[in-house]
């Protein structure tokens, strides 16, 4: 023990050195299981200093004295002192009884917020590890450090995110009087599509065991209740933090996380499930008993709410709770809603919700609330109401005559005249889908999509006024809905169904395009906005249930004009998401065929599927979603994605006015990008300049889905092709910067904090990947050294070079010294022009023509300007030294591993240059470049090797000295 104590007062006497050793660390880890005694008494302020260890990012270390002014902490001894340090907190922890309050103390709690954002994995693992074991002892620990724990569930690290989800599942969640243990499922469930693959696994056998698979006998509480609170949790936090406030959140459609978690659970069909997220027959015979029993319940209990005595407010939030939960059931996996003896009996049991609400849906009361308060709830139920039919309706093989009857005559008062526009669209769905079961329903369609086609051309032949265009755009939203539903049932019968076709095409047509005078076609002016937008995107519809539709000529040429970049942005966008529907509806069948001929081979059978797929030249060859997509890619998708519109007249909105007008597009952009390169109807490297550019772009969201979409479909498949576009995407992304700029009434690039913000993340992308980060680095250094210098787009180059978040050693040092090496290759080209200036100073001032671009050399001097610039702001920020520069190597292993010593630099501190056109302000930049480099010194060594010798001059005049001749031998 004496040895023990001498060996911690050793690591104690280090640590005030600064010069922590793990070895010492682990030695006091020894000591603590050898004694009991108390942390205040044997360590004193020890426990301060080793929190301020936990916290510190870097450990400076000194090999030698020599090297102290300019050597940097090592990553990996850094992240082996805080995680040795972390685990030595622990073991204190551990042995405190509660009587010193370690777990209450605010500086543990600031350490565990510092820690739970650390860069290092093992640092946030032994964090979340410590706080476990907190939470585990008390309640109230585990509230305390509850917020902690759901921000570690997202943790990028795999042992970081298993242990949080364990530890908010086990403490939080299914302890009945936890006060945030809904919260706590619900940020486990929400989470569940986001997580790496075998934490997946983990957590949907968790959620599934607990909700569907534990016996009722055994339960201390309605699973049920468990299951809708936690789904009802989710629900109305994504009410309260919609954009919109207007729609609804219902329908849930597949991308929806609880829908994903629900698919995960019951391997739905839908879903591709393999490795260990997939269950044998056993278990999911099981699990579809279970869910099948699950929902029946759901269902009672709407039916046991409807007969309570509750008030209208409770029972109505308490039926709509239910409705939400067994839509999302149903809609992940549809097979829950069959077996039994009744087919019929959700259809029977919700029936009169569609009375009810049709019945309630107008009315309001002076002393109640809102119509509009009143009215969503009472939409959002019939929604998921019609939803839940829906579903039923594609498992059963039988519906009576009757039932169609009274499906159709309500769902027929609901298109007419309900208020919701999601309502109306689930009422076209189920409408549709009655008609396999139903003749006098196919007629009613047929019937009802003639009469719309009537009214719109008797509107547009009498040219009639806007006071019709409500009406005119609800006509064209049912329209485009029953195409897009019950066109493939159309399509049975060739005679009715193409003369129909035809006329809604034409109809469309007429109300979106019209031919000038030139011939050309042109959108149609006098058109109101809103109804060009709801006519466009009810062809799309029609083009989705009827794909053939978007190879018409005349389908292609209002297609073209949708997408010039002067056309109306809701027009581009709407035009944009019709396109990526059709991609995704290509998608979604192809894979619903791979999946039947896997059950047929499973099955033994050698026939093929008896569908194929779409196709232009044959089948399988080349799909008609690829040829339209190829047709417009090059030709309007790729321009449109970088094309910002103006503010014209509006410059004083600024950035916020820049990104609401044209974030649109941009996220209509990357949608159609996902869809296309997941797919892989185009070449893959067409899309990565393009992406690049729109990390420039001052929007969160376009930032986080290019970088998404890059790292994706590019970064982890063929970064090959990130690396040969590179320059490509270099030049795009200065384009873009500047664009921004000058729509906003601006000469250069918007604020450069905004525009970083985006490049910054795509930075941190290739940090990890040396080779790419280099080739990044080398190409916006290239565009210094090209022809045609355009200054302001070499500003956009020096922002990014100066702003982009470093933290290896190396990579301002790639930087500062190929700015040097480039000013040393080019300086002499201005100084020789300087000088050639001096002798035409008076042609220079009477304007005479004077044999010097003078152009040409302006430029070329501010672009060394801005390269001084960028090295200077970057050697001051990172204490970049003259003897690292002097010995600094691409290959160079040394500094790999050495994080930068510095803070991030401020981009307001960077100037840039600023000149005109004129022959003056030309030869002000050269003499400022001069001055420049005066200022720096750099070229001293060389003028000096440069000048000749005065000897050297003296013998410029005499006759040239014949070298004598030597001889060969003695």
């Amino acid at each position: 023990m004496g040895h023990m104590n001498s060996s911690v007062s050793l690591a104690i006497h280090r640590e005030r050195a600064k010069n922590f050793d793990p070895v010492a660390l682990e030695k006091i880890c020894v000591y603590l299981s050898c004694t009991q005694t108390t942390v205040a008494s044997r360590f004193g302020n020890f426990f301060d200093r080793l929190l301020d260890l936990c916290m510190s990012d870097i450990q400076e270390i000194f090999t030698t004295k020599s090297d102290n002014a300019s050597s940097v902490g090592t990553t990996a001894s850094s992240v082996q002192v805080r995680s040795k340090a972390m685990k030595v907190l622990a073991d204190l922890c551990e042995l405190d009884d509660g009587s010193l309050g370690l777990a209450q103390d605010p500086k543990v709690r600031a350490c565990f917020d510092a820690c739970i954002q650390d860069t290092s994995v093992s640092v946030r693992e032994a964090a979340v590890d410590l706080i476990s074991r907190f939470s585990s002892r008390s309640q109230e620990l585990a509230m305390d450090y509850f917020d902690l724990i759901v921000h570690a569930c997202g943790d990028p690290g795999t042992s970081v995110q298993k242990q949080a989800v364990k530890t908010l599942w086990e403490t939080c969640a299914i302890p009945a009087t936890f006060g945030r243990r809904i919260e706590a499922a619900a940020s486990t469930a929400i989470r569940v599509s986001a997580m790496e693959d075998s934490v997946k696994v983990r957590t949907v056998k968790i959620l599934r065991n607990f909700w569907f698979l534990t016996p009722r006998s055994l339960a201390e509480e309605s699973l049920t209740e468990h299951f809708c609170e936690t789904v009802w949790t989710i629900f109305e936090e994504q009410k309260r933090s919609r954009v919109s406030k207007n729609g609804l959140i219902v329908p849930f459609t597949r991308d929806h996380p609880v829908v994903h978690m629900l698919e995960c659970i019951f391997n739905a069909s839908t879903l591709d499930c393999s490795g260990q997220m997939k269950m044998n027959a056993t278990e999911k015979a099981s699990t579809l008993k279970s869910g099948r029993a699950f929902c029946r319940q759901l269902v009672d209990s709407v039916l046991h709410a409807e007969a309570s005595a509750l008030s209208e407010e409770e029972k109505s939030e308490r039926i709509l709770k239910y409705m939400v939960s067994l839509h999302a059931l149903l809609v992940a996996e549809p097979k829950l809603c069959a077996g039994g003896n009744n087919q019929h009996y959700y259809i029977e049991c919700l029936m009169p919700h569609l009375l009810y609400n049709q019945c309630n849906a107008g009315e309001t009361h002076a002393d109640g609330p809102p119509a509009k308060d009143v009215k969503r709830p009472n939409a959002e139920k019939l929604t998921c109401v019609l939803s839940i039919i829906s579903s039923n309706i594609l498992v059963i093989d039988v519906l009576g005559e009757q039932v169609c009857s009274t499906l159709t005559q309500n769902l027929q008062k609901l298109i007419a005249s309900h208020d919701y526009l999601s309502v109306v669209a689930k009422a076209c769905e189920l409408l549709c889908r009655i008609c396999s079961f139903s003749s006098a329903t196919s007629e009613f369609i047929m019937k009802l999509t003639s009469s719309i086609l009537d009214r719109l051309e008797e509107h547009i032949s009498a040219n009639q006024g806007q006071r019709s265009s409500t009406f005119l755009r609800r006509r064209l939203f049912v329209l485009g809905h029953l195409w897009r539903n019950y066109a493939s049932s159309m399509e049975s019968n060739p005679t009715s169904f193409q003369p129909i076709l035809m006329r809604t095409i034409d109809a469309m047509i007429s109300l979106l395009v019209e031919h000038n005078e030139k011939g050309e076609t042109v959108v149609k002016s006098t058109t109101h906005n809103s109804i060009s937008i709801e006519a466009l995107r009810a062809l799309g519809m029609v083009i989705y249930g009827h794909s053939k539709t978007a190879l018409m000529e005349k389908v292609i040429q209002v297609y073209e004009v949708c997408l010039k970049t002067d056309a109306e942005p809701s027009l581009q966008v709407c035009a944009l998401r019709g396109l990526t529907e059709m991609i995704k509806k290509e998608e979604s069948t192809m894979l619903e065929k791979q999946q039947a001929q896997l059950k047929q081979q499973s099955k033994g059978s050698k026939h093929r599927a008896s569908n194929s797929l779409d196709a232009v030249c044959g089948e399988g060859e080349v799909s008609i979603a690829g040829s339209v997509l190829r047709y417009f890619w090059e030709k309007s998708i790729l321009p449109l994605a970088l094309h910002v519109r103006g503010l014209e007249d509006n410059h004083h909105l600024g950035v916020p006015g820049l990104v609401e007008l044209n974030s649109p597009l941009k996220l209509a952009s990357m949608e159609i990008f996902d869809s296309v390169l997941r797919q892989g109807l185009v070449a893959p490297w067409t899309a990565v300049p393009s992406l690049v550019a729109l990390c420039a772009f001052p929007n969160d969201m376009v930032h986080q889905q290019a970088c998404r979409i890059l790292r994706t479909y590019i970064l982890e498949k063929r970064v090959d092709f990130f690396e040969s576009k590179l320059i490509d995407a270099v030049a795009a992304l200065q384009e873009q910067a500047l664009l921004c700029g000058i729509r906003m009434g601006q000469d250069a690039a918007p604020d450069p904090n905004l525009m970083m913000s985006g490049i910054g993340k795509l930075y941190a992308m290739l940090r990890d990947r040396k080779q790419t980060r280099v080739a990044f680095l080398r190409s916006l250094l290239r565009s210094f050294t090209t022809k045609g210098i355009d200054l302001r787009k070499l500003e956009v180059s020096a922002m990014i070079l100066i702003g982009l978040p470093y933290t290896l050693l190396e990579e301002p040092l790639q930087v500062v010294h190929s700015c040097i090496s480039t000013v040393d290759q080019e300086a002499t080209y201005v100084e020789s022009n300087l000088e050639l200036m001096q002798g035409c100073a008076e042609d220079i001032k009477a304007g005479r023509p004077v044999p010097i671009d003078l152009g040409a050399v302006g430029k070329k001097a501010g672009c060394l300007t801005l390269l001084l610039e960028v090295k200077n702001i970057l050697r001051k920020a990172f204490n970049v030294t003259d003897n690292q520069l002097a010995n600094y190597s691409e290959r160079q292993k040394a500094t790999r591993a050495m994080k930068v010593k510095g803070q991030q630099v401020n981009l307001q501190d960077f100037s840039g240059v600023t000149t005109s056109e004129t022959s003056h302000a030309w030869i002000a930049q050269c003499k400022e470049f001069k001055k420049a480099l005066k200022r720096e010194g750099m070229r001293e060594g060389a003028r000096e090797r440069e000048r000749p010798s005065p000897v050297q001059k003296s013998e410029e005049v005499q006759e040239p000295v014949v070298p004598k001749r030597r001889k060969l031998f003695g």
